[in-house]
């Protein structure tokens, strides 16, 4: 999460809103279910940041994995 500290910096974002997106997309993407990976943030960061979380977390979980099955990439 050290890079999506740094593009915070650079953007001018809250650090906090720019790790949850991160992670939210990266978790997503890895286990293909967004709204889990979501409810997992809500534990662990603000409320206000759910809209964004849940869209970030739905685009990186559509995204094709090249170490999946086809099946398991739908």
């Amino acid at each position: 999460s050290f890079a999506a500290l740094a593009v915070a910096l650079l953007v001018g974002i809250n650090g906090h809103f720019a790790m949850a997106v991160c992670i939210s997309a990266g978790y997503a993407y890895i286990c293909r279910k967004p709204i889990m990976a979501a409810a997992l943030l809500l534990l662990c960061f603000p409320p206000s940041y759910l809209p964004i979380v849940i869209v970030s977390a739905f685009i990186a979980s559509k995204v094709p994995n090249p170490f999946l099955s086809k099946e398991e990439n739908k």
